[in-house]
């Protein structure tokens, strides 16, 4: 080999190292970017299709989207070719763009679904209704789906139905939130013979949590008389309860109902005793209690025209 065919191996040898050495020189600096910076078009494009929604009304073009979005961030992670993400990127933007132009249409059939949805939801009806917050849930995703095939008769249909799923679970959860405790303490009276020793104000306290549940189903965003009515509900259950817990140890200690008549004067007892008064009950409790009114709204009274003379010398000091 003579000289210049060593000078030409030895050129050749040289480019080709420096060629390698540029690429990787120039394919490491791309790394040096962040994944905030590469992925910046993509990002902005997914928070937007976000907040259109995209993902409930669009959900397959969606998901497109999020597919090539993960295989991007996989490609990333691992330091691959760059123009083989880039291609991923690109693929997940345009899917996220269609995503967001078709959610306006899909938003505009859907109006009244996406509604009862966001109501169920303020109300914690996901969590309070499961089952038919996930019968809503997977109809609404039919529907959708239609709708993206091009069935929009057939996607109407199915919004319909679970719009009435969805505002099923709102129901629900807003006659949790008043009637709950009250349901629970019924439950709990059938295992404590509840019906037996106080039949009267338990069915008193179902009347009333019956009334309110309607009151609700009609009148769902007037609460108020509904509310009351769930709270005079559970007063009367644990008033029941409290009831049965007297009588059913009289009963299973063969005492006799004189007891619970002298029982129950020992309170009144109390308060004329604190009055500095005495009672008795051989005409029953209708005198005694009486009494004790006019007791108490006799000193209501000095009260009052004490408090009045009191005023009166602060004024005339002043």
């Amino acid at each position: 080999m003579n000289r210049k065919q060593k000078y030409v191996i030895a050129v050749s040898i040289f480019f080709i190292i420096f060629n390698f050495i540029t690429i990787n020189t120039c394919f490491s600096a791309n790394y040096l970017q962040p994944k905030s910076v590469i992925f910046k078009s993509v990002d902005e494009k997914l928070q937007m299709a976000r907040i259109a929604k995209a993902d409930i009304l669009v959900p397959e073009t969606f998901e497109d989207g999020m597919k090539y979005y993960r295989e991007a961030e996989i490609l990333f992670s691992n330091k691959e070719d760059l123009d083989e993400i880039t291609k991923l990127i690109t693929k997940s933007r345009e899917r996220f763009e269609k995503a967001i132009k078709d959610s306006q249409l899909s938003g505009l059939l859907f109006t009244e679904t996406m509604v009862a949805r966001e109501d169920a939801l303020k109300v914690n009806g996901h969590l309070l209704d499961l089952e038919n917050w996930n019968n809503a849930e997977t109809a609404f995703r039919d529907a959708a789906e239609q709708l993206e095939g091009g069935d929009s008769d057939d996607a109407k249909s199915i919004g319909k139905e679970a719009e009435i799923l969805f505002r099923e679970a709102e129901l629900k959860a807003i006659q949790s939130k008043y009637l709950k405790e009250v349901w629970s303490l019924l439950n709990k009276t059938e295992n404590m013979d509840i019906n037996k020793y106080a039949p009267i104000t338990l069915k008193k306290a179902i009347n009333h949590a019956k009334k309110a549940e309607s009151m609700l189903h009609l009148h769902r965003y007037d609460q108020t008389d509904a509310e009351q009515l769930a709270i005079q509900a559970e007063y009367e259950i644990k008033h029941a309860i409290y009831i049965a817990s007297i009588i059913k140890p009289l009963e299973d200690n063969d005492q006799t109902f004189e007891s619970i008549f002298l029982n129950s004067e020992i309170p009144l007892q109390k308060i004329a005793s604190s009055l500095s008064m005495s009672v008795t009950f051989d005409d029953g409790f209708d005198k005694p209690t009486q009494n004790i009114i006019n007791s108490i709204q006799s000193l209501q009274k000095e009260n009052f025209d004490l408090t009045k003379i009191l005023q009166n010398d602060k004024s005339e000091i002043s």
